[in-house]
């Protein structure tokens, strides 16, 4: 093959890389990881639709960091575990060591520290939110529409607590008049992000053609 023909066929390739079977399958990718809590949009498998977490919601503690330095999660797990021992009601503890377990996937433990926080302030919506997510992995898909559902009642300019309800009712609970109710708030709703409002729009379509 001609130095010319490689350059043309490696040109090819890389169109390929960008079309849209490559971005499904980058979307997936980047759907698997859903207690990045960084997130500042909404990722969602394109054939599982998974959930998402609020956009810039806090992440870490002044316990992070140690000198300067990020610790480790078990380092920071650890820290955490001790000022649990001093004050078990702590619902900012509660719900900073939840979120560390949910980034282990440990969503068991994460759903106790949240049943604790809750114990103690019923109407947290930062714990009803991430209570909601870890209860849709664990399957309990009623139970995770619930905690939403508790979060729109305070605040129902919440969109993202709308938009997963969309998904749990439109894919995992067999009510799509419901779904689209909710993400039609989201599609309509001119304070929202754009790109909030996209994929809402793009998620009432999945249903339809479903």
């Amino acid at each position: 093959m001609t130095s010319k023909s490689a350059k043309k066929a490696a040109g090819q390739q890389a169109q390929g890389v960008g079309g849209p079977g490559a971005r499904q399958i980058l979307l997936m990718v980047m759907a698997v990881g859903i207690v990045t809590m960084v997130a500042a949009s909404f990722i969602y498998r394109m054939s599982h639709p998974s959930m998402t977490v609020q956009a810039g919601q806090r992440q870490h503690t002044a316990a992070d960091h140690e000198e300067g330095g990020e610790e480790s999660p078990m380092v920071m797990i650890r820290s955490l575990m001790a000022e649990l021992e001093k004050n078990p009601n702590d619902v900012h503890v509660l719900h900073t060591l939840g979120e560390q377990f949910m980034r282990m996937r440990a969503w068991d433990r994460a759903k106790a520290l949240f049943d604790r926080a809750l114990a103690v302030e019923p109407s947290n919506l930062q714990v009803l939110r991430m209570y909601g997510i870890v209860e849709f992995n664990l399957q309990k898909y009623p139970e995770a529409a619930e905690k939403f559902e508790m979060v729109i009642a305070v605040e129902p300019h919440d969109y993202m607590s709308h938009y997963n309800l969309g998904v749990l009712y439109g894919h995992f609970m067999n009510d799509t008049a419901k779904a689209k109710e909710h993400l039609k708030i989201v599609a309509e709703a001119e304070d929202a992000p754009e790109q909030t409002r996209i994929e809402a729009r793009s998620e009432m379509e999945r249903l339809d053609a479903k």
